[in-house]
């Protein structure tokens, strides 16, 4: 990449978007920034992994050549034209100042330039150089945004995925990025809608993984290291899909799986399918060769059979099948790290069991710990071994490490499952704004998973912004609509701060069957006052918290919520302050800072609550405070008050 100041270059596509594959490495004085890999490597042998969104920025500021950009021209060239808020600019911005007052110091520095832009001040003397090219330019990618090829013919829905391999753990040097064509064979309604919605779920992953992947035309398959395929059709009571990824060097199935649905739950369907693909295929693209050598066959299977089943509870099966994936490669660094993630869940004291500690889930935890460690030295950049260090924090009031674990990781690699957990902790600690920023990266790192798009829409409600919640869940009924996720998400926001009548419809038809007749029959309760806030049907809901405290079971939070919405204060501070409470309250405090539970975070009374929680040794050790202290009109000075009870 040469010193210019044009707004295209090499790694641009047709519409001048960056497109980290097609950037050659290049030098910045003592730098080597090598945007197909999101590295930068310091001549005194420190190195950084940006995230794929902060890499993007600095190399479009690197080419501006110290002009100013409009956050519309980010926008536009590293966003892809998406609507994005100023959060997400922000963030990438803080992350791309935190690496240029790092490895980047007395190299260059970002400036904000008021009202205008951004810019970036080269302070070394060394001109923008190109590095020779270390090994062939990547393949092109399909640009983001554009739709795969569709073909139209008779017999069952068919839709073709060809992918190629990549190697796993740090590359050295650029490596091709891996190539996915799609090919679709469909015939009838639902059978078209499944594969055309998949086709374009999957070019949407492969836009949000650039530097993993890319979707290409078919007839570009012929280069390709696998076939994913995706047959379906319907019988005269359920829809029915088959997944097959086949090796195309050797012909032999790696993976299957069938899934059916009702008539009525096309998109239910479709979900399933997206993220179990997406799961198959980043595992076979990532997992398919260790220090060279490609996983045997047996090995990769059942390493396909643990990743199809990640998205669901982690259980002594799924234990088993990872353990016989690290007992067959030892050299496996992905394995030891889903293997440890999968100990540390295994390890967590739960409600189950009053969060209580027993010996046989410490012992998961040592093992987790073993295993973490193992993965992490073969391969730094495994986002499974931080999270699965975060999880061994099991101490409730260990919020800064249980963070600083986080954030580690996050800075080493980019993953939505540690935005995803950061946002619960940030919420913990009454960070409710962060919390939001966060679960908004975990969206936009994995656009396929409704599961973040439904954690994002909870803390926007729970700080209070209801309209912008209200506008995820109206995407999400418009991507999965019908979905069984977007119904539980819709049903959620109504409960506390939307439509009660649709949510008392919702229960009345039976949606929500999980729930249990006590926590249904509370809810409904709830709604009626919610419509029509008499005394009688205040009173109903009392009634059915009852006079004494509850125990620790789940039902505890509904009367919590309740007390907290209808004004009850002195009863909401009793049930605080109950031993029995305290174990599940010290797990879960973010429902404190909740919206509803205004009335109680404004009482006096509060701050000594977060005192005995060890929240207020928290904040005032970090300096970090929630962010109900910044709300005009709070009747106490968080700081001052805090200053006095510590004395």
């Amino acid at each position: 990449m040469s010193e210019h100041s044009s707004p295209h270059g090499p790694g641009t596509g047709p519409n001048g978007q960056i497109v980290l594959a097609r950037e050659p490495a290049f030098q910045v004085g003592p730098l080597t920034i090598e945007p197909s890999l999101r590295r930068v490597a310091s001549a005194d042998g420190r190195e950084e992994v940006l995230e794929h969104r902060v890499m993007q920025v600095l190399v479009l500021l690197l080419r501006a050549d110290g002009a100013t950009l409009h956050r519309d021209d980010l926008i536009y060239r590293c966003w892809d034209g998406r609507i994005v808020g100023d959060d997400a600019i922000h963030r990438v911005m803080s992350r791309l100042r935190r690496s240029a007052e790092g490895i980047g110091r007395g190299v260059f520095r970002i400036e904000t330039v008021t009202k205008v832009g951004y810019r970036l001040v080269r302070e070394d003397r060394n001109p923008l150089s190109s590095a020779p090219p270390t090994s062939a330019p990547s393949p092109a990618i399909a640009p983001a945004g554009r739709r795969p090829w569709l073909a139209w013919a008779g017999g069952s829905a068919l839709l073709t995925l060809v992918a190629a391999a990549v190697y796993f753990g740090r590359p050295v040097g650029p490596v091709p990025i891996p190539v996915v064509a799609v090919r679709s064979e469909v015939q009838g309604a639902e059978a078209a809608a499944l594969a055309g919605g998949l086709a374009a779920d999957l070019s949407q992953l492969a836009a949000n993984h650039a530097a993993e992947l890319a979707v290409v035309d078919a007839p570009q398959s012929d280069s390709a290291d696998y076939l994913l395929r995706v047959a379906a059709g319907r019988s005269s009571t359920a829809l029915h899909a088959e997944l097959t990824l086949i090796s195309r060097a050797s012909g032999e199935l790696l993976w299957s799986a069938s899934v059916d649905s009702p008539l009525n739950a096309l998109v239910d369907l479709r979900q399933q399918l997206a993220v179990r693909t997406a799961d198959v295929l980043l595992c076979a693209l990532h997992g398919t060769r260790v220090n060279g050598d490609r996983l045997d066959t047996a090995t990769l299977r059942l390493f396909l059979t643990f990743c199809e089943n990640d998205h669901d509870e982690h259980d002594s099966r799924q234990l088993d099948v990872i353990r016989q994936v690290t007992a067959r490669a030892p050299d496996f660094a992905a394995g030891w790290a889903d293997l440890a993630v999968t100990e540390a869940y295994l390890g967590q004291p739960g409600s189950e069991s009053g969060f209580r500690d027993f010996p046989a889930k410490a012992a998961f935890r040592a093992a987790s710990r073993d295993h973490l460690l193992r993965a992490r030295a073969m391969d730094p950049a495994l986002s499974g071994t931080y999270f699965a260090e975060a999880l061994l924090v099991i101490d409730p009031q260990q919020w800064s490490r249980r963070l600083a674990i986080i954030d580690r990781g996050i800075i080493v690699t980019s993953d939505a499952s540690l935005y995803d957990l950061r946002s619960d902790d940030l919420g913990r600690v009454g960070r409710l704004n962060e919390a939001v920023d966060s679960a908004r990266n975990a969206v936009e790192l994995d656009p396929l998973s409704p599961a973040h798009r439904r954690t994002l829409a909870g803390w926007l409600a729970y700080s209070g912004r209801i309209e912008a919640a209200n506008l995820v869940i109206r995407e999400m009924e418009r991507t999965w609509p019908g979905s069984e996720v977007s119904r539980a998400a819709r049903f959620n926001f109504d409960l506390r701060f939307g439509n009660a009548r649709h949510a008392l419809a919702m229960l009345d038809d039976g949606d929500n069957d999980r729930l249990s007749p006590q926590a249904r029959d509370l809810d409904r309760l709830f709604l009626r006052a919610r419509i029509d806030s008499s005394a009688a049907n205040i009173q109903s809901v009392l009634g059915a918290i009852g006079p004494g405290l509850p125990d620790a079971s789940p039902i505890s939070f509904l009367q919590l919520q309740a007390l907290g919405y209808f004004g009850r204060i002195d009863k909401a501070y009793a049930l605080l302050n109950a031993p029995a409470f305290r174990a599940r309250l010290l797990a879960a405090p973010d429902i404190l800072f909740r919206t509803q539970m205004r009335s109680i975070v404004r009482d006096p009374r509060f701050l000594p609550l977060s005192r005995r929680m060890g929240l207020l040794d928290y904040w005032r050790r970090t300096g970090q405070w929630p962010d109900f202290c910044a709300e005009p009109g709070l009747p106490y000075d968080c700081r001052a008050e805090a200053a006095r009870l510590a004395a």
